[in-house]
């Protein structure tokens, strides 16, 4: 049988890090933003990507075990990809309201980018 891959799990955890802020910024700009002060963002984007992976390590070490975890069962890509992913979207949130950032605007682009990023990339070995 066929389960998760590494591949998979790596390439997850670094695109929602390095996608999550672009979705952001793309959702400010429908929101309330000027074209202008998108630019402005696109600034503290390499600031962001700093403070986000110092602050998923926790979430990063707890993903991978479960990806062990996944693996040493046998547990199918299918299922695998939804427990990876409903696992990813619970300690996000969980981070955020430890760090008190639960807002709309930073839950949802996570969230959108979770979810998308699981869909598109293949899971299995």
């Amino acid at each position: 049988m066929t389960t998760i891959s590494w591949r998979f799990a790596t390439l997850h955890y670094l695109f929602t890090l390095v996608l999550a802020p672009f979705v952001s910024g793309i959702l400010e700009l429908f929101v309330n933003l000027s074209k202008n002060e998108l630019f402005n963002l696109l600034e503290v984007f390499p600031l962001v990507w700093v403070f986000g992976l110092l602050f998923s390590l926790p979430v990063a070490l707890l993903y991978f075990l479960a990806v062990y975890f996944l693996r040493k069962h046998l547990v199918a890509v299918i299922k695998a990809k939804w427990l990876l992913t409903l696992l990813t979207l619970l300690l996000m949130t969980g981070t955020l309201a430890y760090l008190n950032c639960l807002s709309v605007m930073i839950v949802l682009p996570y969230t959108i980018t979770i979810v998308l990023v699981a869909v598109v990339l293949p899971g299995g070995d």
